[in-house]
């Protein structure tokens, strides 16, 4: 059975992914954060999903981040 993938809705947020390994933040820890699982913050984090505006200031505030990591 072949693999299908996902069409991307944006680029992959990597600055965001660098700050968040930088802080040895998980992706389990912004879920639980979010109310989503690990996998929707993986799918987001990849480009495959959109983070909802709260969701980017949760984890700006929880997080410390500049607004600049999700662009």
């Amino acid at each position: 059975m072949e693999k299908k993938e996902k069409k991307l809705i944006h680029p992959p947020y990597e600055r965001l992914k660098r700050c968040l390994k930088e802080q040895r933040i998980t992706y389990e820890q912004v879920g639980e954060l979010l109310g989503i699982t690990a996998t929707t913050v993986s799918l987001k984090m990849n480009g495959q999903s959109d983070f909802y505006w709260n969701e980017g200031e949760k984890m700006k505030q929880a997080y410390g981040l500049q607004k600049d990591v999700f662009f």
